[in-house]
């Protein structure tokens, strides 16, 4: 399995027959703008509890 910016996920995990079954998925990684939305969400959240921690 080679591939760049490809990743193994977990979807789900169950017990079947005495054996415990797992299903994966291999998925894309995420694209630079969804990154730069998570980090500014990310950031935007801890200014917002240290503007409270100031009060």
């Amino acid at each position: 399995m080679r591939g760049k910016g490809l990743t193994l996920v977990q979807l789900s995990l169950y017990e079947k027959g005495g054996r415990v079954k797992v299903e994966l998925a291999l998925v894309h990684g995420k694209q630079e703008y969804d990154r730069r939305d998570d980090v500014k969400k990310r950031e935007a959240q801890i200014d917002r509890g240290m503007a409270s921690r100031r009060r």
